[in-house]
């Protein structure tokens, strides 16, 4: 299939294209060409992962947008606003970590234990096996447990 190689050039970001490829394209054009030939299952995979790296550079954004509400809402000591951009966040399951740790601070401070150990427990559907979480849900036990044996 001949494809302009002004077209291709959005694939260059992120890599899609490869090495051979992009060598071809700039041959072509040093050469004074504007299309080269791609076999059209290449071109529609070339595609298909450009849609995908879109897709993960919004939800990237999404989450750095609901954080940063977050953290300026806990600035401004709204903390249980805050807490309503961070649950967005972590039920989304974007793989960052401010969410769930400022959620866990929150809730802990609040002695919400419930809420906490969701937090950590979807926090750990996200890292399994993240030491730092496994380590905060032994303490969150070890608390839980206290005030059971207290009552």
């Amino acid at each position: 299939m001949k494809v302009k190689i002004e077209y291709l050039e959005k694939y260059i970001k992120g890599a899609i294209i490869d090495a051979d490829l992009f060598s071809e394209m700039e041959l072509a054009s040093l050469k004074g060409r504007e299309y080269i030939d791609i076999p059209e299952e290449k071109l529609k995979e070339m595609e298909r992962l450009r849609i995908e790296q879109l897709e993960k550079e919004m939800a990237l954004y999404d989450c750095c947008a609901l954080n940063n509400k977050g953290i300026a809402l806990e600035k401004d000591g709204k903390s249980d606003l805050a807490v309503i951009e961070y649950e967005k966040n972590i039920a989304a399951g974007y793989p960052a970590h401010h969410s769930f740790k400022r959620l866990m601070v929150i809730y802990r401070k609040a002695k919400e234990y419930d809420k906490e150990l969701r937090v950590i427990r979807r926090a750990l559907e996200v890292f399994p096996l993240d030491k730092e979480y496994l380590g905060r849900l032994g303490k969150l036990n070890e608390i839980i447990s206290k005030l059971k044996t207290a009552k």
